[in-house]
């Protein structure tokens, strides 16, 4: 029967030249002159006698302390390998977020970074420093797997900034809109928007799916949620802008309603983008012909494949402005104006195409009458767009919104009674063509483009009734705003108002101004603390909820067709931050582990 008994080292081994090393969790010998490590079965004198006499017989005759010398040298050399062992790990792994945070920055796959990053890399470092220095590029990890993880932790880190500022801040607002992604779920994304140190900021707050269905008491259920994981109040929040979908705005069982049952003090906003595309959607009879004529003409064009090709050839050798039609699309908001100018733009072109093809819509650009509608069109559809692209945006506030949506209104109103008097310079495509066209004038179409205005400012004032209820000209210019109708809560507003006029240096940044947020954020309207804190209230709540339907595009960019079991919500807070996670401190972590490790 064999032995089982275990070696151990002794303190007089060190006499014959060797101390222990951990190897795999076994201790094993080593010698401290030629460092070669022995099996574990050598913790014998014998073993060890014999390895000195054999390969180091001029060192038989050593003192004890000689080893010991020797002994503290190798140690130090094991801890100094150790340290530049950890300080390697800690590079690769800095190195590693960094890459991760770019591929989720540029909405790329996981697999890019072990697929061309790495390689990339490591051919310009051969090229560029040599094989030596490009064989350290190889220890950064940059698996799928690995990349996947870095991401899930910077979003973490930036996710805990926004909360930690929303906190701070102390009141907020949000924005919120619901989509269907590649792979039929529903995602529900929701923006905020509070006060920062120095300004105000917006950030995507979170990107979730609504597991089965879209009520307005799911989505109430995961924002509650998250705000209560992140202890958030709903009382903090001030505002919500919604879509004007019954499940955001229904006055019963809506999103707004569940919302103002937490906190009944919460402004809804119903989106002004939304709002503007619904009210001018309907138009006249005759209007609507023509349109539904210019969406025909596009299709032939634009439906094969064909004519396709020999349009922009016949556009190309006429050195047209444009060589492509655009295709209308229903939800897109700008796409109505944008087909309509594409077609005015070419309409030469279009009819020199179509009576080539003998197709029945030739004849509608020979008629005067069809050609000053569409003239009508692509020009009030241009004022549309030009409202529509003011609206969009990051860091719009409500208040400059409401006065551009009330501007359209007014221009509503004043290009109806200059139609009336049969002046219609503010048409500029319809008067240049009539100018120019002998068999029509303006009377052949005045009632249809009256009639179509008129019912224009009479659904803007059914969109828009709410734009003169809200008192904030102190906000916009409180220098020069009546103190006696400032609203008197909260108490002692109008006092720092007041005290705010006679500060020179308020007046000057007033006047210097970027905006009126920048204003309000400055440290001169800071020191007037209740004006201060009332006029970023006023500030805060979304006009749209554009950031959210720009979310949705970097969705789409994210969760493709080959990603469609992609869960992007880490992915899709990194793309869309304005914040910048602190690699130091999430590497540091990584010391601790390798460290133990």
């Amino acid at each position: 029967m064999t032995s089982t008994r275990k070696r151990i080292y002794q303190e007089e081994f060190l006499n014959y030249g060797f101390t222990q090393i951990e190897d795999k969790g076994i201790m094993k010998p080593q010698c401290v002159v030629c460092l070669k490590v022995l099996t574990a079965e050598s913790f014998k004198k014998s073993q060890l006698k014999k390895h000195l006499n054999n390969l180091h017989p001029h060192l038989s005759s050593k003192p004890r302390e000689y080893f010991v010398n020797l002994e503290m040298s190798v140690k130090k050399q094991r801890l100094n390998s150790n340290l530049r062992s950890t300080f390697d790990q800690l590079s690769a792994s800095k190195a590693s977020f960094e890459v991760a945070w770019l591929i989720a920055r540029n909405k790329k796959p996981h697999t890019i970074g072990e697929q061309l990053v790495k390689p990339a890399a490591l051919k310009m470092a051969e090229i560029m420093c040599g094989q030596k220095e490009a064989a350290k590029l190889n220890s950064v990890p940059l698996s799928a797997k690995v990349v996947k993880e870095r991401i899930s932790i910077l979003a973490e880190n930036v996710r805990e900034q926004v909360i930690s500022s929303i906190k701070e801040s102390k009141c907020f607002a949000i924005q919120l809109d619901e989509t269907t992604d590649v792979s039929s779920n529903s995602q529900l994304m929701v923006y905020v928007r509070y006060k920062g140190l120095h300004a105000i900021e917006e950030e995507e707050l979170f990107c979730s799916p609504l597991e089965l269905r879209s009520r307005g008491i799911d989505v109430f259920n995961k924002i509650n949620e998250y705000f209560n994981n992140a202890n958030l109040k709903w009382e903090d929040c001030i505002a919500l802008s919604v879509d004007g979908a019954p499940a955001m705005l229904g006055h019963v069982s809506g999103f707004s309603a569940l919302a103002r049952e937490k906190n009944p003090k919460i402004e809804v906003n119903h989106c002004m983008i939304h709002r503007q595309a619904l009210l001018v959607k309907r138009l006249e009879p005759a209007l609507e012909a023509v349109m539904h004529d210019v969406i025909n003409v596009v299709n032939v064009v634009k439906g094969h494949a064909l004519n396709t090709r020999l349009f922009r050839e016949l556009c190309t050798d006429g050195e047209a402005e444009y060589t492509d039609l655009l295709y209308h699309t229903e939800v897109r908001w700008l796409s109505r104006g944008n087909v309509l100018n594409r077609v005015w733009v070419l309409k030469t072109e279009l009819e020199i195409f179509m009576v080539d093809q003998k197709h029945v819509l030739a004849d509608k650009f020979t008629n005067s009458s069809w050609v000053a509608h569409l003239a009508y069109l692509a020009d009030i559809f241009e004022y549309v767009n030009a409202l529509n692209k003011e609206l969009q945006g990051k860091n719009i506030n409500i208040i400059s919104a409401r006065e551009k949506i009330s501007a359209f209104g007014s221009k509503l109103l004043y290009w109806r009674q200059k139609a009336e008097q049969n002046k219609i310079a503010a048409f500029s495509r319809l008067a240049l063509f009539l100018e120019d066209c002998e068999n029509i004038t303006f009377d052949d179409i005045k009632d249809t483009v009256i009639r179509h205005l008129t019912k224009l400012k009479k659904r803007f004032d059914d969109y828009f009734p709410d734009l003169d209820s809200h008192n904030v000209s102190w906000v916009v210019d409180p220098f020069k705003c009546e103190i006696a109708g400032v609203p008197e809560e909260p108490q002692g507003l109008a006092e720092a108002l007041l005290e705010l006029r006679s500060n020179n240096e308020a007046r000057i940044e007033f006047e210097n101004k970027a905006d009126l947020s920048y204003f309000w954020m400055s440290r001169a309207a800071n020191a007037f603390k209740i004006a201060h804190e009332e006029a970023v209230k006023k500030l805060l709540p979304f006009a749209t909820t554009y950031l959210c339907e720009q979310g949705f595009s970097t969705l789409l960019n994210i969760k493709t067709k080959q990603r469609n079991r992609l869960d992007p919500e880490d992915s899709m807070q990194i793309a869309l931050t304005s914040k910048c996670p602190n690699f130091d401190v999430i590497v540091s972590k990584m010391k601790h582990h390798f460290s133990k490790t």
